[in-house]
């Protein structure tokens, strides 16, 4: 027997199309609204707030303090119910879509498990991979898990995932920055070169601050044959290796 691995990136995806206008790296830049300061203080059993306002608590690493916080107070949660609510008071629901099958649901409750943890509500909804990824493409979709298996060993081949002109197509995060933009158009005219991976490095910076994906897991898949299988080479990112090899009934075992 012989044993061989190709590897798949997993991601969850969040539709950002429209909230992306500039090109500083910063969190805020993606249209997170700003929380109302009443939501990130705490009182003290005299009364007072732990924080004395949200530009206080966030210089000290806290804003939207999560109800199981010893700097959680009341005024955070507005309703009482233990989840958060938008800056203008209405319930915050995140909408997460999934498969209808036992791996979709473990993730379900594995992704509504740790939401709830930080005290954020989430809605689940289903339908099959094919419709999945056609509302995707739509930019209907605003939180879901998908994977992409590089079919050229480059890094254009997932930088090309958040091209804003490839929006309606591979791009289902709806992701269009600029600065991205003009890093790609530069990158994909110059040759294999320092210089070029330069540009990717660049862009890789801005996914990781505008965050339209969020990685999860690189997949390892394991392949197992036998010894009368011949012509067999591992491709080093292709799973689909079966239209080429060939088989030895001479060498296989009678039983």
């Amino acid at each position: 027997m012989f044993r061989t691995r190709v590897a798949t990136l997993i991601a969850v995806g969040t539709a950002v199309a429209g909230l992306i206008a500039g090109s500083a790296i910063s969190a805020s830049s993606v249209g997170v609204a700003e929380p109302f300061d009443i939501n990130c203080t705490q009182f003290n059993e005299d009364g007072s707030c732990y924080w004395a306002n949200c530009t206080q608590a966030k210089a000290n690493g806290e804003c939207n303090i999560p109800q199981g916080s010893p700097h959680y107070c009341s005024k955070q949660d507005r309703d009482g119910d233990g989840y958060r609510e938008s800056p203008d008071g209405k319930p915050l629901v995140l909408e997460r879509w999934s498969t209808p099958d036992s791996r979709g649901r473990q993730a379900d409750e594995l992704w509504t498990k740790n939401m709830d943890a930080i005290g954020l509500r989430t809605v689940i909804k289903k339908d099959r991979v094919p419709e999945l990824r056609k509302m995707a493409r739509l930019g209907k979709i605003p939180i879901r898990s998908d994977g992409w298996n590089a079919d050229y060993p480059d890094a254009e081949n997932f930088m090309q995932l958040l091209y804003g002109p490839n929006a309606g197509q591979e791009n289902n995060a709806q992701f269009d920055l600029p600065e991205f933009n003009r890093l790609f158009e530069e990158a994909r005219v110059l040759p294999d070169s320092a210089p070029r991976t330069k540009l990717f490095d660049k862009m890789t910076q801005l996914a990781i601050a505008y965050a339209p994906w969020r990685l999860t897991h690189h997949l390892l898949e394991d392949s197992v044959r036998h010894k009368w299988v011949k012509t067999y080479v591992p491709h080093p990112i292709r799973s689909e290796w079966w239209p080429y090899i060939d088989i030895d009934p001479g060498e296989r075992d009678p039983r």
